[in-house]
């Protein structure tokens, strides 16, 4: 009987530890696919023609997030076949050219959509940039930006038409000024690839960032007077919500114009708090305690004490990723500096250990 019993047990916490592994890997998998219709439309005449696309996009891997579901669970968005495929095929189509001589290569240096709190309400924006190629030399014809705020009761089904009017709009008003325009010289292999995000912690709007690209791209949204209660003694977090409703904040970060906080809620089980940033630089440090309550659930005691355990996560400023500061993207880190590796191996690698060893990484950054 004992034996049964026991049997039973272990088949059930087998069963709830494959159930939580696949549910992560199943919510990991769910992408936001985003369509660019075709327009059909005869005041599409250009007296130029897009020959080359690039994506000269940052971050390349999606073009922003949008809340699906009753819950408004964040899903990562991507066109339906690569950027510059989806944009030559819908240029492509769409527009007619009376002078197919004239050649210019389109760049696409930002194109982001973001959704904010809610289904009903959206941001996105667009910065194109145009050139052409003469004697081995890009000329620079400047740049077309487009920002939009829309609302509506769901705004996640209407980012492939709001897109590609951003794109109309641009290439239209590329067409009646690109005679007017003196260009600029510039190097092809050089300055049309920016590998990197121009940010600084230390000049942070106030106000409240949906996610890792709209932070470093500088683009907050205000909700107004808002409520922050803070938890804790040793490692301090910050509950916010909004005055007004007592709404608690989902966006991924927040500043009150000096410090920077980021929302543990993207990246642990139950999380409800921000935590504040402990450091500046490229590489930005934040700790949070881990909770995850299926754990608790599943493994009893053992799995309590497993999930408080501290975190710390990791915001680099350059690339636009945040993770999880585990042993093995720690060394990756320091893997070009032998003497912070040495260093590292000798040490408890503890939370406080990592945050000494990124500091010094963010010097030897600022160094070079």
């Amino acid at each position: 009987m004992k034996r049964i019993l026991f049997t039973r047990c272990t088949q059930h916490i087998i069963f709830c530890f494959l159930f939580i592994s696949l549910t992560q890997i199943c919510k990991a998998q769910k992408l936001h696919v985003v369509k660019l219709p075709f327009i059909q439309s005869d005041e599409l005449l250009l007296d130029y023609q897009i020959s080359k696309v690039l994506d000269n996009r940052i971050n390349k891997e999606y073009i922003g997030q949008v809340n699906k579901g009753m819950m408004n669970k964040k899903r990562d968005a991507v066109t339906e076949d690569s950027l510059v495929k989806s944009l030559s095929t819908f240029i492509g189509r769409s527009f007619v050219k009376s002078n197919p001589e004239d050649k210019y290569i389109l760049s696409v240096n930002k194109l982001w959509i973001s959704e904010q709190i809610r289904m009903t309400k959206e941001i996105g924006f667009l910065e194109l940039q145009f050139f052409k190629e003469q004697d081995n030399v890009m000329m620079d014809y400047g740049i077309c930006s487009k920002e939009v705020e829309k609302g509506g009761m769901d705004v996640t089904k209407g980012h492939g038409k709001r897109i590609t009017k951003a794109i109309q709009e641009c290439l239209i008003e590329f067409n009646e000024t690109k005679d007017d325009v003196v260009p600029m010289g510039l190097s092809a292999t050089k300055d049309l690839n920016v590998e990197y995000y121009d940010f600084n912690a230390n000049h942070l709007k106030e106000g409240f960032y949906a996610n890792e690209s709209d932070l470093l791209n500088g683009v907050a949204v205000s909700y107004g007077n808002i409520t922050m209660k803070e938890k804790g003694k040793k490692h301090k977090s910050y509950i916010i919500k909004r005055a007004s409703t007592k709404k608690k904040i989902k966006d991924l970060f927040y500043s009150d114009g000096t410090d920077l906080y980021l929302n543990v809620v993207a990246f642990q089980y139950n999380a409800q708090s921000f935590v504040k940033c402990e450091n500046r630089g490229r590489f930005l440090f934040f700790r949070s305690k881990f909770s995850d309550p299926n754990a608790s659930a599943a493994f009893g005691a053992i799995g309590a004490i497993a999930s408080n355990k501290e975190r710390a996560y990791i915001l680099d400023t350059k690339t636009g990723t945040i993770k999880h500061l585990k042993d093995e993207y720690m060394n990756q880190l320091l893997e070009p500096h032998n003497e912070l590796i040495t260093e590292y191996v000798k040490l408890p690698k503890k939370v406080d250990d990592k945050l000494i060893l990124i500091n010094k990484l963010n010097e030897l950054e600022e160094d070079e």
